[in-house]
């Protein structure tokens, strides 16, 4: 019995509590993301330098009105002080995130390093783990500390929440416009180098080439030069193992047919012998140098995705959408091309008909005709598919522009290296599937050969549909990106319960958070 009024008195007291919430929070009026903003760690450099960096950090959120940012005082009421402080990790972030019902959690050091103080931070989604933005300012003066935490405050929501931050917004109160963005020469007189805001080490300070509007750029290094002869040389040898393997089947109907023609013929049997080495030998080579390429792009994804992991395809918006349209036209590519194999045949067929007909040679000719263009659209269709799929593919890792998260969840790496195996693989059941067809012609019509050449034929476009879609997922979605983290350390749900039903007061009124 007394369970039941402590039980009814708690649902009377929610009750009142959501209906106070909706009459007198305007919160509830215009929903934005909630942010909980963690001490900086501080290395090597006093605390009250951190304390500065964070303190600088909140008023410049708050002050955008882009997020509803949780105070170390509202923050400490649910915590306490020492919990937070102690917080230096992502896992760590988003276990405070959840117990503060947070959207987002901001985290970073302050660190001293050769005589230029590094500040570094990052926002990270609670419900996904998922870093959405990351940041590094420089400076040498201990001075300007708060005015460039500023600069790095509005990237960080640039790029976190794009086209929620006008430039208007981008000016807190009290600050000018050359303190905002960061741009202008420090007021003591000091060199450029005073002040110098990068992202990951390019030292590009933005309104200086870079669009701020969008976020920082990242420009291609020394560094990079490995990473990227390793992937975008494996996208070569992918469009190569293509072009080698349609070029054999093309040597290969010359053997059968140049061979023929040795056997029919009573004159001269060495030109035609002579033709038929030349194929031959072309015939091995191209077919030795598809099966080598096929294999150096596939062993290239998870050289690139475990030897570089930090630049395992960091792409710009726009590289994403090349990257992605370019592995979709390499994949059609090699659908046009058995289709193209398939069709040359029935040209065979058509011809022999229209050879060997009594009567209705013109109709004859046109289906020729009409099998001939088709066959002519489909090849040279698939040429350059792979022209342009493997360009695209290439080019996107050098396209400027604010690099998306890098691929490093289990599942997309796992997706990223059964994709691009089955995409080998369908080409090589590809060329297997058009031998059968040759030896089924060769044969005078055997069955099972026939039979083989369907078979690797159906499983051809089967491997490249499911490999493309292999190979686009992990650009399209977010399923298993940034959860490498939470994979390896998997966080124990609790259950839900009053704990994790949170009151909190924000400075235009209150806001209930309910936590699943």
């Amino acid at each position: 019995m007394g369970t039941s009024r402590i039980a009814h008195r708690s649902i009377t007291h929610l009750f009142v509590v959501l209906i106070f919430l909706v009459l007198s929070s305007p919160g509830f009026s215009q929903e934005t993301p909630l942010l909980v903003i963690l001490p900086f760690e501080a290395v090597a450099v006093p605390k009250a330098d951190a304390d500065t960096v964070y303190a600088s950090v909140e008023n410049s959120f708050t002050a955008t009105g882009v997020y509803t940012v949780i105070t170390a005082v509202q923050r400490d009421q649910v915590l306490g002080s020492a919990d937070a402080a102690i917080c230096k990790d992502e896992d760590c972030a988003v276990e405070i995130g959840q117990k503060l019902s947070a959207d987002q959690v901001v985290i970073g050091t302050v660190a001293l390093a050769e005589g230029k103080y590094i500040i570094n931070a990052r926002i990270i989604a609670t419900a996904s783990s998922r870093t959405l933005a990351a940041e590094s300012i420089s400076i040498t003066a201990a001075a300007d500390l708060g005015r460039v935490s500023n600069t790095l405050a509005l990237s960080l929501i640039r790029r976190a929440m794009p086209g929620r931050l006008s430039e208007a917004e981008a000016q807190p109160s009290g600050t000018s416009s050359g303190e905002a963005d960061g741009a202008s020469e420090p007021s003591t007189g000091e060199s450029a180098e005073g002040v110098a805001p990068t992202t990951a080490g390019t030292g590009e300070r933005p309104g200086e080439g870079a669009d701020v509007s969008e976020g920082p750029t990242e420009k291609l290094t020394r560094s990079d030069l490995w990473p990227l002869v390793n992937i975008c040389g494996g996208l070569f040898f992918l469009e190569l193992g293509n072009v080698m393997g349609s070029t054999s089947f093309e040597l290969r109907r010359k053997i059968s047919d140049t061979y023929v023609d040795y056997v029919e013929t009573s004159w001269n049997f060495d030109d035609l012998w002579q033709t038929y080495n030349s194929a031959y030998v072309g015939y091995m080579a191209t077919t030795i140098l598809s099966y080598v390429s096929w294999s150096a792009a596939v062993a290239s994804i998870p050289t690139y995705l475990f030897v570089f992991p930090d630049r395992a395809f960091r792409l710009s918006r726009w590289g994403t959408i090349v990257f992605t349209t370019g592995a979709a036209l390499s994949v059609a590519g090699n659908v046009l091309d058995l289709l193209a194999g398939a069709q040359r045949y029935t040209n065979d067929f058509l011809y022999e008909d229209y050879m060997s007909a009594g009567t209705g040679y013109d109709e004859l000719y046109d289906r020729y005709r009409r099998g001939y263009v088709l066959y002519s659209i489909e090849r040279l269709t698939s040429y350059a598919f792979w022209l342009f799929g493997g360009a695209g593919m290439i080019t996107a890792f050098f396209l400027p522009g604010p690099k998306e998260e890098k691929i490093s969840g289990f599942w997309d790496r796992t997706a990223l290296l059964a994709g691009i195996t089955m995409v080998g693989l369908g080409s090589v059941t590809r060329t297997v599937a058009l031998n059968h067809r040759q030896t089924h012609i060769e044969s005078g019509g055997d069955e099972d050969a026939y039979d083989k050449y369907v078979r690797n034929s159906v499983l051809s476009y089967t491997l490249w549909v499911v490999g493309g879609v292999g190979m686009v997922l992990p650009f399209l979605t977010d399923f298993g990106r940034g959860t490498a983290a939470a994979e390896e350390t998997p966080m124990r749900p609790e259950p839900l319960g009053l704990k994790q039903l949170q009151l909190l007061p924000l400075p235009n009124g209150f806001r209930l958070r309910i936590a699943y």
